[in-house]
């Protein structure tokens, strides 16, 4: 599934000032218009490029970029555009996705994702939420969501959570997009700290936190309720400096 022409500025690779090819020309001359009219773009101390910039931070009063990069990956901001690769992306993964995701079910259906993408669009405005899909860079095609939600600015941490499709995982897509999210969250967003709330028996999406750098911290008892069922959960916690550099 490629990216629409008018989203490519926030799924892009920029290196040494020129467009990285991602086979279709027609996007790269647009990319490359759009670069002359200055629009935003820059990258931060780990390697991870940004590009396009949408509000203000409410505690903070800078602008927020639209999407983070890392070569291989970009995870951007949710358009409306993106209701059907969404859709598309879950309706395979549903019996996957619904034994961990509140929001998942095995009715789930296109109307649920615009919805989805509309309401995370207001989130993000309001500085309630940052949902991001995640992006192949070379084919465009939606691999799955990333994205920080409960933000608690007394406290100034937020949770981070990540889907990947079923058949791309195993493939290192979910660390390499929560390394990005958490960049995100540090650089864009200034937070001391990102919660990872696991339940126990998610052992692949707790290999994804590992691998990220985070550290668990406990078992919490019966704190999820998955499926009508509860569920304890691990804890894991990151901070800025646990973050590996991308590679």
């Amino acid at each position: 599934m490629e990216l629409p022409i008018s989203a490519l500025y926030r799924a892009a690779i920029v290196v040494g000032g020129n467009t990285m090819k991602t086979g279709f020309d027609e996007r790269v001359k647009w990319f490359e218009v759009a670069e002359d009219t200055g629009m935003p773009q820059g990258h931060d101390h780990n390697g991870a490029r940004t590009h396009g910039y949408d509000g203000l931070t409410p505690a903070k009063g800078h602008a927020i970029p639209l999407a983070y990069f890392d070569g291989q990956l970009a995870i951007r901001r949710f358009e409306s555009e993106d209701v059907s690769s969404l859709f598309e992306g879950i309706e395979e993964s549903i019996n996957e996705l619904s034994e961990w995701m509140v929001w998942c079910h095995p009715d789930y259906s296109r109307k649920d994702a615009a919805t989805f993408v509309s309401s995370s669009r207001d989130r993000w405005k309001k500085g309630e939420a940052y949902s991001f899909g995640i992006y192949e860079v070379k084919s465009g095609e939606l691999l799955g969501s990333v994205g920080l939600n409960c933000l608690n600015r007394t406290h100034n941490f937020a949770n981070l959570g990540y889907w990947v499709r079923s058949s791309r995982t195993r493939q290192g897509i979910g660390a390499r997009a929560a390394r990005l999210a958490a960049q995100f969250g540090f650089r864009a967003l200034q937070l001391n700290r990102l919660e990872f709330l696991i339940p126990l028996t998610n052992h692949p999406s707790q290999r994804v936190a590992e691998h990220v750098g985070a550290r668990a911290e406990g078992i919490l008892r019966n704190r999820l309720i998955l499926n009508n069922r509860s569920h304890n959960a691990v804890l894991y916690s990151l901070l800025e400096k646990d973050l590996p550099l991308l590679s």
